[in-house]
């Protein structure tokens, strides 16, 4: 079996959706011939944003954690000094690797990229999985309305990256209207680019019990939502009087601000917010519940609860801008119903209520290559593709 180190800053017991990426593909990748290591920073960095386990699967799955140091801004610090990490694990264990795989963020360890195909011979790819460069905010801020001294750090950004792409045996995004974007800002390296989906893992889903929080019909969201499309969250909430037999629970990291939105548009009784859950009671409550409700502000923005809602079957409302990639990929899923933007208290209000026609219908085999098992497969075919055109070195 081939070797190869995943380095990524996020990993379990991280809570949040960044370490999900990483640990799907080590609990997968063996099936297809390769051993991951992974390169990560000690569970502390992450302060309380720590699950209360860890997948079962990850035991058996060496990691090389960066240790911890008590000081000020010691999480600024880890980050900073994570790319000599990653350098000081290759050099103690090159003879024992076969590939290399950097998943951001951050994203500026992508610089090795030269270094370990040159220093190391070693085949190296690189998972953007959203944009660094080219990404000036989750709710679609155009360029055009972003300061001047962002804008030249994230110049900064793009020569790191189009350094990077150019010693990299491949590059993978996590949808293809990234991959598509990036073809056009580089497009010396399209051959490169791949797409490789997140998804669902179909082990979560077993033996999950549905929770249900109210007598009456309920629509659930998981994640972020104020942050995507603020101007929605409002109209959605206003349109909530109108539907009194439906309840809506909000699960993620800002209850306060839609309870407090809630309180102000006068329909408390009709919301439900929780903080932080640990991911198996997050899809019994999606599984207890009647609807799903997903947005994004940016086009190439697919997000990870989608395929939550897929694999369970729930009629879920989109709400996306124009041209998003979550209609492109999804549009022949049955259930699926979308709202483009700019979004209006009518538009929403339809969009609800032909959603609550909608009946579940459990998974699709459309859904199939959403699967955590399959992202896997293909990253392990890049790999080995990678192994069999090993780098020569390359200068300047």
């Amino acid at each position: 079996m081939k070797r190869v180190l995943i380095a990524s800053f996020s990993f379990p017991p991280y809570a949040e959706v960044a370490g999900v990426r990483a640990s799907k593909f080590c609990k997968f990748l063996p099936e297809f011939g390769w051993e991951p290591w992974v390169v990560t920073v000690d569970k502390r960095y992450y302060g309380d944003k720590i699950l209360p386990t860890v997948p079962a699967e990850l035991n058996s799955v060496k990691q090389i954690r960066f240790p911890f140091l008590p000081i000020p801004a010691a999480r600024t610090f880890a980050s900073l000094m994570y790319p000599l990490f990653i350098l000081w694990v290759l050099l103690k264990n090159r003879k024992h690797l076969d590939a290399v795989y950097m998943i951001g963020s951050p994203f500026h360890p992508f610089l090795l990229t030269p270094v370990i195909k040159n220093g190391f011979r070693i085949p190296v790819g690189l998972d953007f999985r959203d944009s660094w460069s080219s990404n000036f905010g989750f709710d679609g801020t155009q360029e055009e309305d972003v300061p001047k001294l962002t804008k030249s750090v994230h110049r900064l950004f793009f020569y790191i990256e189009k350094i990077a792409l150019k010693f990299a045996s491949f590059a993978t995004f996590a949808t293809s209207t990234l991959t598509n974007e990036y073809t056009g800002l580089i497009p010396e390296y399209k051959n490169k680019y791949h797409t490789i989906f997140n998804g669902y893992d179909r082990d979560d889903f077993l033996d999950i019990a549905p929770v249900s929080i109210a007598e009456n019909k309920t629509i659930i969201l998981t994640g972020k939502f104020h942050v995507y499309t603020p101007d929605a969250v409002a109209m959605f909430l206003s349109i909530l009087a109108k539907f009194p037999g439906l309840t809506f629970l909000y699960i993620g990291s800002e209850e306060n601000i839609i309870r407090s939105l809630a309180q102000q548009l006068n329909v408390s009784k009709q919301v439900v917010t929780m903080g932080y859950q640990p991911y198996k009671r997050v899809l019994q409550f999606i599984a207890g519940s009647d609807y799903c409700l997903t947005s994004t502000g940016m086009d190439n923005g697919m997000g990870t609860k989608i395929f939550d809602y897929i694999a369970l079957g729930k009629p879920t409302l989109c709400l996306i801008p124009e041209g998003s990639i979550i209609k492109k990929e999804c549009s022949n899923i049955p259930n699926i119903l979308f709202a483009t933007a700019p979004h209006s208290q009518k538009s929403i209000e339809q969009g609800l209520a032909t959603l609550l026609a909608l009946k579940p219908a459990r998974e699709t085999v459309v859904a199939k290559k959403f699967t955590r098992r399959h992202s896997a497969e293909k990253l392990a075919s890049l790999l080995t593709n990678a192994l069999v055109h090993k780098p020569e070195k390359t200068c300047g």
